[in-house]
Order: C-alpha cells, then sequence, then structure tokens
C-alpha cells in the first residue's frame, strides 16, 4: 500500500520564492511526485500558499484541495485556468484543487 504523506500548514511564514499557481477540478489525479498540503489555520489562502512555495524545492510541485468560496474571483478571471482548460469541471462543485509550483 502506498502511502502519501500530507503537510499541514499550520502556521504562515513570508514567501522566500517566486511561485505559480493553477486551478483544476477537484477530479484531479494527484501524482507520487506531487507535495500535497493541507491547511489546518484561518490566514487567508495568499499567505498560505507562500508557505508552500517554501516548502517546495525548486521545479516542484504540490497541491491542496480547498472550498471553492476562498477562491478570490480574479483568479478565476485570471490566467491560473490556463493549464486546465482540457479538464471537465462539475456544473457544481464544492472543492477545487490549486496547484504551486515554485520558480527556479
Amino acid at each position: 500500500m502506498n502511502i502519501k504523506p500530507v503537510y499541514e500548514i499550520k502556521e504562515i511564514q513570508p514567501p522566500t520564492h517566486e511561485y505559480e499557481i493553477a486551478l483544476y477540478p477537484d477530479s484531479l489525479t494527484i501524482s507520487d511526485k506531487m507535495k500535497v498540503f493541507e491547511i489546518v489555520n484561518n490566514e487567508t489562502l495568499e499567505h498560505n500558499l507562500g508557505t508552500m512555495s517554501n516548502m517546495l524545492d525548486t521545479n516542484q510541485i504540490g497541491c491542496v484541495k480547498v472550498p471553492i468560496e476562498s477562491i478570490p474571483i480574479e483568479w478565476i478571471y485570471s490566467d491560473a485556468l490556463k493549464y486546465s482548460a482540457q479538464c471537465n469541471y462539475e456544473r457544481e462543485t464544492n472543492w477545487i484543487y490549486i496547484v504551486i509550483g515554485r520558480k527556479v
């Protein structure tokens, strides 16, 4: 049995690296190479993503499943969806994955 570790984000840190995000449907298949995060604090999503970027190695990607209502509307109309254009989204969903990649 292959058990994937989940990294809990309890406290935030200021980001020390630049990062990019992409939004994916909750049907995303999690790769073995992805670092999976879980947010267990009340900080903003942006602060949590900065902390996650600090925990990634260069060119490594991670993901976090969040409630759809936590996504800022600006992200929906930004290029955050450009990588997931080929994905099928449910008409109504409560969850979405944010995939985060640390820039070189």
